[in-house]
């Protein structure tokens, strides 16, 4: 990543360590090659959502409610 970015190894490791303290992306150490690296992967969508919310959306009529709210607001 830093290369493609053209920056230093810490500055990258900075951006991507803040990327994650502010839950955008996962980091797992991984070995390639026999040598420890660091996998930068973004949070799925449904991670963003709770349990309920995720229930609730999932129901036939959610999109129509949220349609309707959306309606009002123009």
């Amino acid at each position: 990543m830093a290369k493609l970015m053209a920056w230093s190894n810490g500055k990258t490791y900075a951006s991507v360590r803040r990327l994650e303290k502010s839950k955008r992306v996962h980091i797992e150490k991984m070995e390639r090659d026999d040598r420890s690296v660091l996998v930068v992967r973004p949070y799925d969508w449904h991670e963003f959502f709770t349990q309920e919310e995720l229930r609730e959306m999932s129901r036939p009529e959610f999109m129509d409610e949220v349609e309707a709210i959306v309606k009002v607001k123009e």
